[in-house]
């Protein structure tokens, strides 16, 4: 006497075969990339928009610059900063360290988000320093030799990167202490110091 299996009984036979392939140890084969693999940090600039306005109150050296910092930190290229960083004539200032490549990751893959304040920071408002040569100073509430003296106007435009408390910490030591990049009318980029934690 042969007997026939239907259908539904191959059907179970097959999921009862995978369900115990896959419940020991020694058949589930993963893939990795290497063990020292870290995730990969999405650019905290991302979704503030490619487009940004030009600006004829800078030279032109200052806006070229300008634009491609910009440029590379939408894409969190911190090579291409670091280029721009290290080819004026005078040591770049930054809070990021001596290796900015490995800094700039750092706080980014930390949450500091350099490349989106950096952004915001480029594409805000400005003050021009005369120190020998012209420099452009950003943001403009940088300039102030008082906070009281910083209008709300400008206040408002650095919403984006502050809140109320950090109102009050510009209001007790008197003065913007906060995140500031400079670029000079040569287009050397100067600086680029915040208050990152």
């Amino acid at each position: 006497m042969t007997l026939k299996r239907s259908p539904l009984t191959a059907m179970l036979s097959v999921v009862v075969v995978l369900a115990a392939a896959c419940s020991g140890n020694d058949s589930v084969v993963t893939t990795t990339t290497g063990s020292d693999a870290a995730p990969e940090v999405a650019c905290s600039a991302e979704g503030l928009g490619d487009a940004t306005e030009g600006r004829d109150n800078l030279s032109p050296e200052a806006e070229a610059a300008r634009l491609a910092a910009i440029e590379a930190a939408l894409e969190c290229d911190f090579e291409t900063l670091a280029d721009l960083a290290n080819a004026g004539p005078q040591p770049f200032q930054s809070g990021a360290g001596p290796d900015l490549v490995a800094g700039w990751a750092e706080q980014e893959a930390a949450g500091e988000e350099p490349m989106r304040v950096l952004v915001i920071l480029l594409r805000g408002t400005m003050g021009t320093v005369a120190s020998g040569s012209i420099e452009y100073r950003f943001p403009s509430a940088a300039g102030f030799s008082d906070w009281s003296e910083v209008p709300e106007t400008l206040r408002q435009k650095l919403e984006p990167l502050y809140s109320e408390a950090d109102w009050d910490r510009f209001e007790e030591a008197g003065v913007y202490n906060g995140h500031t990049t400079v670029i000079s009318d040569n287009g050397a980029w100067l600086s680029y110091l915040g208050d990152f934690q």
